[in-house]
């Protein structure tokens, strides 16, 4: 799952309507729920680089191997 980096976010939504999912919502900042597939798509338009990669957690979005 795509991870916010809250420090970054300037809630400005460029990342909600880019989300095939519909995983992100954004009040004041994003949050990614569980419907995150980690496409990734969301990170190409976040202006201030608060999406990031998430490779903590286990059972989360692609699976490796």
């Amino acid at each position: 799952m795509v991870k916010v980096v809250e420090e970054r976010c300037v809630g400005c939504s460029l990342c909600v309507p880019v989300c095939p999912e519909g995983a992100i919502s954004c009040y004041g900042r994003a949050e990614v729920n569980e419907n995150c597939s980690e496409c990734l798509l969301c990170l190409d338009f976040c202006p201030v680089g608060a999406l990031k990669e998430n490779n903590e957690g286990e059972g989360h979005g692609k699976k490796t191997g």
